[in-house]
């Protein structure tokens, strides 16, 4: 299964053939994300320091936002103490190949939505302020998408191999969000159901951390903390062996 497979594209670019054609995909996962830049930011600062892995793709699941994750597509969200200005240099509307299982239980999501299975598939560069060379791109793919429903009928399957999973900030209270991803993983054991177990982790500093340094040595050798990252969602940065 190739990602062209699974999605249903307006048109195709060439900014995105090799990723639709590759049989494997690495992949950083922001469930819940909204338009939240700031965590790519600062994986990208990562992997310049050699502590983190750019994936070949950035999957985007959120309910009900609209803006990025449908029409018309608005702007993306990055803390105004950032030095790294992101472009949107191309964007293709989708939405999920009708054999891919879309579903919104009542068990996982609290609130009324209309939502579809749309999305867009969208290119980015990035700068630092005040110069014009880019210094890094990257392909993220929003989905308007319940998460666990998200991970189920899309990332425990080919052509996906989930490298990073970002939880900070689920919207477990107020959100609308009746599991939490990292209960479902960890706690769970819902992690054996991927082909590769992601090795990095972006955790947020909420009940889900007690819960994620519990149930994750269960599922590897080796749990390492490696930074607290501070912003306007603090969170801390984990590496897993």
């Amino acid at each position: 299964m190739k990602l062209q497979n699974l999605l249903e594209l307006s048109k195709r670019s060439d900014a995105f053939e090799h990723i639709l054609d590759k049989k494997k995909i690495s992949v950083f996962w922001y469930p819940s994300a909204g338009d939240d830049f700031f965590p790519i930011i600062k994986s990208i600062e990562l992997s310049q320091k050699n502590l983190f892995s750019n994936p070949d793709l950035y999957i985007f699941s959120c309910l009900p936002y609209q803006g990025i994750y449908g029409m018309p597509f608005r702007g993306i969200h990055i803390p105004k103490e950032s030095s790294i200005s992101v472009k949107c240099i191309e964007k293709i509307p989708l939405r999920l190949q009708p054999h891919v299982p879309y579903e919104i239980h009542p068990k996982y999501y609290r609130f009324q939505t209309t939502a579809k299975p749309y999305g867009n598939l969208a290119y980015f560069q990035m700068y630092e302020e005040r110069e014009t060379e880019v210094f890094h791109d990257f392909i993220v793919l929003f989905l308007h998408m319940e998460n666990i429903n998200c991970f189920e009928a899309l990332l425990q399957h080919k052509p996906f191999e989930l490298q990073s999973i970002c939880a900070i900030q689920e919207g477990i209270g107020f959100g609308g969000c009746g599991k939490s991803i990292i209960e479902h993983l960890f706690r769970d054991d819902h992690i054996q159901n991927l082909q590769t177990k992601p090795n990095q982790a972006f955790v947020w500093t909420d009940y889900t951390h007690d819960i994620f340094t519990e149930h994750s040595p269960k599922h590897y050798s080796s749990v390492i903390k490696k930074q607290y990252i501070q912003g306007e969602n603090s969170f801390y940065f984990y590496e897993m062996q």
